[in-house]
């Protein structure tokens, strides 16, 4: 994963990789590894949001949240994407 997601990340540009913490990058590996996040990781999430990596499913507190489209197309696994999104609510 790291080679494909520094190519993303490249792809977000040098201002926003400026930008980002070493928590930033600690919650990005801890979705991809489907980790429940700490929660000062989970404080790094809009941030994510915004600049495009993270995605939120569901509202309230059924919400979750996967890496983007972008990021799984990124790293050759849209169809991945595509299957965390539709996943039913098990965790």
């Amino acid at each position: 994963m790291a080679e494909l997601a520094v190519r993303f990340l490249e792809r977000l540009g040098e201002q926003t990789l400026r930008s980002f913490a070493t928590d930033d990058f600690l919650a990005l590996d801890a979705l991809h590894r489907e980790q429940s996040l700490s929660p000062a990781l989970k404080e790094r999430l809009p941030g994510l949001i915004s600049v495009g990596a993270v995605e939120s499913v569901g509202r309230g507190r059924g919400v979750r949240y996967i890496l983007s489209a972008a990021f799984h197309a990124a790293l050759g696994a849209s169809g991945t994407h595509t299957h965390k999104k539709g996943r039913p609510l098990d965790q």
